[in-house]
């Protein structure tokens, strides 16, 4: 008899967040108008890792269920190829659940603040952000302002957020939820190894 490996992305994701988070401070101010620009770069760089790791992570969840729940290969390479707010709505239709339970919570808006800052960040045209005297910390990156978004209290909410919106998916849809998955999981395992999972078919 042989068992199947899996690999968990979601629990890679989550792990890299708090790694990350870690790193940041929320000390982006060096005086009332501008920024200490060395705390400032480190916190963006750690932010930007954030953010990406979040959106991947949402998404991911997503894509297991759909996996999970949808047999036909076109059907399903049909569903993985669409936006995430579709996904979102497919994954409800096929439970029988109404998606506007989750479309309007706090962790939904957040999630969506998520991806328009990632948007931002890789569509980032506009490389003005102060003079001679400084790094403004007014510096928007669309309607956010870039010293008070990429600190490690700003980053903390979102992935408390996130993890919110992810358990509320899963309590909307009678599965379960389990943030302690391993990275590597098999069948052979009683633990589960999705965040997301039906605990009928799922070991």
């Amino acid at each position: 008899m042989s068992f199947l490996y899996r690999f968990n992305l979601q629990a890679i994701c989550l792990e890299i967040v708090q790694m990350h988070i870690e790193c940041m401070t929320d000390d982006n101010r060096q005086c009332d108008h501008y920024s200490n620009e060395q705390v400032l770069a480190s916190n963006i760089k750690h932010g930007f890792v954030v953010i990406i790791m979040l959106a991947t992570m949402v998404e991911n969840t997503l894509n297991a269920i759909l996996t999970e729940k949808v047999k036909d290969t076109r059907q399903l390479s049909e569903f993985l190829h669409s936006s995430t707010e579709e996904k979102f709505s497919k994954v409800y239709e096929l439970y029988g659940f109404n998606v506007e339970s989750i479309r309007k919570t706090t962790h939904m808006k957040k999630y969506r603040e998520l991806k328009k800052m990632r948007n931002h960040l890789i569509h980032f045209g506009n490389n003005l952000i102060g003079h001679c005297g400084g790094i403004f910390l007014e510096w928007k990156l669309g309607r956010f302002s870039a010293a008070d978004f990429f600190v490690k209290s700003s980053m903390q909410l979102y992935l408390d957020e996130i993890l919110k919106l992810m358990k509320k998916l899963a309590h909307d849809l009678e599965l379960e939820f389990n943030e302690e998955a391993p990275i590597f999981g098999c069948d052979a395992s009683i633990y589960p190894f999705a965040f997301i999972f039906d605990s009928h078919i799922s070991p």
